[in-house]
């Protein structure tokens, strides 16, 4: 095994590589001297290729992301017929959203799709949206998180929720990375990963304050005996949401024909979002173990169904 070589300086750096018989590295350094602007050097089977980046924060990360590559063989250099765009036909976030739509789409559960378009369009389009996509850099990213996480409305409270903030991030991740594989641009790295120790450090105590909270067992007991007393036609979708652990959308998704009897297992197949009848989420079936209690819940609540199916059949 050879060694992946970083150097600077008299400061040397090294990392295994799988790469037999071959010396190749990845270094950072300033251009010109002075300037705050940060290069990243790369180097493998005597060819060497320099790429500005931004900043130093920005520049280390790229070099790391790029000594991973390099390690597992998978690193490629720039082809010349790659050149880099003008200004004047860069790509906008917006242009290439559009571009994002029309591959991901397909690919996407259409509630994925409907929730990321609903974040692009409502907090990453205003900011992003007009910035051509190279010129999205790490320090723009952070401005826009620490924004989100200090916007408050009229009564004073946090306008988005650090969940919220969380997904806008993995959003215009998810979005970047696509930009990265894409011909049509020349960004090479993706400045929004390996942002979620900033988050949490401008976020404080909102991370810990905000985890959710699970009822215990005796106050699971007053909610499902107040929802028995006062809105028994719904105490089995309740029940089985407590025993079984199943999704909102798989619950309402639940067929009687789901649930097997002889075996105690509840059969999930499906999920309902937007109105829609869709797969799980990771859209594969799976058998849930179902317990005794939940069993004869769920054969009263069978038993009480063809009695309002009935009922309603002779009023017809």
């Amino acid at each position: 095994m050879n060694i992946l070589t970083c150097n600077k300086g008299k400061n040397t750096q090294q990392y295994p590589t799988k790469n037999k018989g071959v010396t190749v590295g990845a270094f950072v350094r300033e251009h010109p001297k002075g300037s705050g602007k940060y290069h990243i050097v790369v180097s493998q089977d005597n060819k060497r290729t320099e790429r500005f980046i931004g900043s130093k924060e920005q520049a280390e990360l790229a070099a790391m992301e790029v000594r991973k590559l390099l390690n597992l063989g998978q690193f490629q250099f720039p082809t010349k017929n790659r050149k880099k765009k003008k200004a004047a036909d860069s790509l906008t976030f917006s242009e290439f959203f559009s571009i994002w739509q029309e591959t991901e789409k397909p690919r996407l559960k259409s509630s994925t799709y409907i929730d990321y378009c609903g974040v692009v369009n409502n907090h990453l389009m205003p900011f992003f949206g007009n910035e051509p996509v190279e010129e999205i850099q790490r320090d723009n990213i952070k401005k826009f998180l620490s924004d989100k996480l200090k916007s408050k409305n009229s009564k004073d409270e946090h306008t988005h929720s650090y969940a919220t903030i969380k997904k806008m991030k993995r959003v215009l991740s998810a979005i970047l990375s696509e930009a990265v594989e894409s011909s049509q641009t020349p960004i090479v790295l993706n400045p929004a990963t390996s942002l979620s120790k900033y988050l949490n450090q401008c976020a404080g105590d909102r991370v810990s304050t905000e985890e959710v909270e699970p009822w215990n067992k005796k106050e699971l007991n007053i909610f499902l005996s107040a929802i028995k007393k006062l809105h028994s036609r719904y105490y089995a979708f309740f029940f089985t949401a407590a025993r079984a652990g199943l999704r909102e959308g798989e619950l309402i998704g639940l067929q009687p024909h789901d649930i097997d009897f002889h075996n105690m297992e509840l059969h999930v197949r499906r999920s309902v979002t937007q109105y829609k009848l869709t797969s799980t989420k990771n859209k594969r079936s799976r058998r849930v173990e179902m317990s005794p209690d939940l069993a004869e819940v769920l054969r009263v609540w069978l038993v009480e169904r063809k009695k309002r199916d009935f009922k309603k059949w002779l009023e017809k």
